[in-house]
């Protein structure tokens, strides 16, 4: 179980950088992703699908999650369906609140939180535990896929590839790189944090890809991640906008129905 544990972390923390936003500038009125980034973060409601591989030690998993998010509220819900080597496929439950996450896996927690249901995971105070400190990113908005947004927002290298359909929907294609670098600006503070991210293995930079339709929404959006810590490590993943205005309806777990993520690991 401490095995499996970090790896349904690692699925689950997909976002975890992706939250660091950059403020809307002038770079929205000659960017079309940065524009198409804002454009679709200001929609109240979307459907997703993420899908991806973690590559680590030899070993590749591959994973999907499907869900939806209110953009406002900052809440969301998915389910996920991974293959863990030694394991089998797994499928569990996220709920996310804000930088808040709810895990829950019948198959693989039951017996092993006691009568609880749900893995309660606080990202910043994760982060704060490892001397990176996310509330210093002020713009940090969520622990959900849709916040890879705010990545888009500070990209540079940007270039069009071309017209292309995404799930039957016309789109233009282009290509860029993410810069975290130009996340913190002259903040300080964030300046640290982001110092101390790349530390923990949060590359600077990461191309991209996305897929913008005729109204400036994301359709699709793809990030590769390549790290060295804890050891060689990659990440490729793809979040499908699929459809804008849907309901939403997070019923998140009382605090008597919760266990910590740190305790799990630990005890």
């Amino acid at each position: 179980m401490r095995r499996v544990l970090p790896v349904l972390l690692a699925c689950a923390l997909l976002p975890l950088a992706a939250g660091c936003g950059a403020e809307e500038s002038v770079r929205n009125a000659v960017d079309p992703v940065a524009q198409a980034a804002t454009t679709t973060a200001k929609q109240r409601t979307v459907q997703a699908t993420v899908s991806g591989t973690i590559s680590s030690d030899g070993e590749q998993i591959e994973f999907t999650a499907k869900g939806a998010f209110d953009l406002e509220a900052d809440r969301g819900s998915m389910q996920v369906q991974t293959s863990i080597p030694g394991e089998g496929n797994v499928q569990f439950d996220e709920l996310t609140d804000g930088l808040t996450m709810y895990l829950r896996s019948d198959e693989l927690t039951t017996g092993v939180i006691g009568d609880k249901h749900w893995i309660k995971v606080d990202l910043e105070k994760l982060s704060r535990d490892q001397g990176a400190d996310l509330g210093e990113l002020e713009q940090l908005g969520s622990a959900d896929p849709t916040d890879f947004l705010a990545f888009l927002k500070e990209v540079r290298d940007v270039h069009e590839v071309g017209s292309e359909n995404v799930d039957g929907t016309p789109t233009t294609h282009y290509k860029a790189t993410i810069d975290l670098d130009g996340v913190a600006g002259d903040d300080h503070g964030a300046a640290n944090t982001v110092r101390r991210l790349e530390k923990l293995g949060v590359p600077s930079t990461s191309p991209t890809e996305v897929w913008v339709d005729g109204q400036g929404r994301i359709r699709r959006e793809t990030i590769d991640y390549s790290g060295e810590q804890p050891g060689p490590t990659h990440m490729h993943f793809t979040v499908d906008y699929e459809k804008f205005g849907v309901p939403v309806d997070v019923d998140l777990p009382d605090a008597d129905d919760t266990v910590d993520f740190a305790d799990v690991v630990n005890g």
